[in-house]
């Protein structure tokens, strides 16, 4: 229902949304704009947040870190800003990354290295810097082309 509160939807596509239980979001270009709701955190039983494709802005909350049962994230093409939340590491159950075409800054937190599960990381077209973890999240980073993803930024 803070979603629903929180952001600007012209198709309505949000009007017969329902919380209860709610294990998968399901809401790809559906010209949402706004903030994501921290609130999005207390789904206790969410498996796929799949919001690509709107014009969601501002931070990605650090609470969705407390979203155990998350499969897949993908905000990707929104106007996301600010730094990926180190609470994302506690996502053991998480498979799918996609953060894609946005505005996140600052370093990839070495805490998404940790991620048992974790096998599709998506982050170009973002303004990370920093170096790459070293860790097992390195050796996914590698597939991707140079210019797409730098592994440092001056």
């Amino acid at each position: 229902m803070a979603l629903r509160r929180g952001v600007t939807d012209p198709d309505g596509v949000l009007a017969s949304y329902d919380d209860n239980r709610v294990d998968r979001i399901d809401l790809l270009n559906m010209r949402l704009s706004g903030p994501l709701a921290p609130e999005l955190g207390r789904l206790e039983q969410l498996q796929y947040m799949e919001m690509n494709g709107n014009s969601l802005q501002g931070p990605i909350p650090s609470v969705f870190g407390k979203l155990k049962n998350l499969i897949s994230m993908d905000l990707y093409n929104n106007d996301l800003s600010g730094p990926l939340p180190t609470t994302l590491g506690n996502l053991k159950s998480l498979k799918f990354l996609r953060m894609d075409h946005s505005r996140l800054t600052g370093p990839i937190p070495r805490e998404l290295s940790g991620l048992p599960n974790l096998g599709t990381v998506d982050f170009p077209s973002n303004d990370f810097c920093g170096t790459i973890p070293t860790t097992d999240i390195a050796t996914m980073f590698k597939s991707f082309p140079s210019p797409a993803f730098p592994t440092t930024r001056d």
